[in-house]
């Protein structure tokens, strides 16, 4: 798992999903919304490919 905050607070986390998944990795958007954490899926992807 790899983690960072960006521009407003928002952490964007990268994870790698288990060995027998189709889709080899996740990602994730985790913000404070009021007195609420929330997280909003990012998607999941065959390879992990930087920009």
């Amino acid at each position: 798992m790899e983690a960072a905050i960006g521009p407003d607070n928002v952490m964007s986390v990268v994870c790698s999903a288990p060995p027998d998944s189709v889709k080899g990795w996740t990602r994730a958007k985790v913000y404070i919304e009021g007195d609420l954490f929330c997280h909003e899926s990012g998607g999941t992807f065959f390879e992990l490919v930087g920009p």
